[in-house]
């Protein structure tokens, strides 16, 4: 009897995650649509992921040799332009629909790499 009462819980408490990412991806899509991102938000989002390829790249070679001049002194050019660009994004992170899609690019290419 008490496993009818927890199952029925159990699929109760799943109906209403599912409820609630379906909603979430809904709400995610009809920003989208009306609210779309501006050139120069897709235009940082682009570079962005190009750069955070490039330095997981260098960060790599640098696991695997640490005293490589080369690669050290390019991924401090890499970290110089993240710098050079941080007022940028602090300004397009205010944006929660670009927030969201810059997330997703370190979250997907992380997950890539690793």
């Amino acid at each position: 009897m008490s496993n009818k009462i927890n199952r029925k819980k159990f699929f109760k408490r799943v109906g209403m995650s599912l409820a609630g990412v379906m909603a979430t991806t809904v709400s995610v899509s009809a920003d989208a649509t009306r609210n779309p991102l501006r050139p120069q938000q897709k235009e940082f989002l682009a570079d962005y992921e190009e750069w955070l390829r490039e330095f997981h790249k260098y960060i790599k070679r640098k696991n695997i040799n640490t005293s490589d001049i080369n690669n050290n002194k390019e991924l401090m050019r890499l970290t110089e332009v993240a710098e050079n660009r941080k007022e940028e994004l602090a300004l397009h992170m205010k944006d929660p629909l670009f927030e969201r899609h810059f997330n997703n690019i370190t979250k997907n290419i992380t997950y890539e790499i690793t």
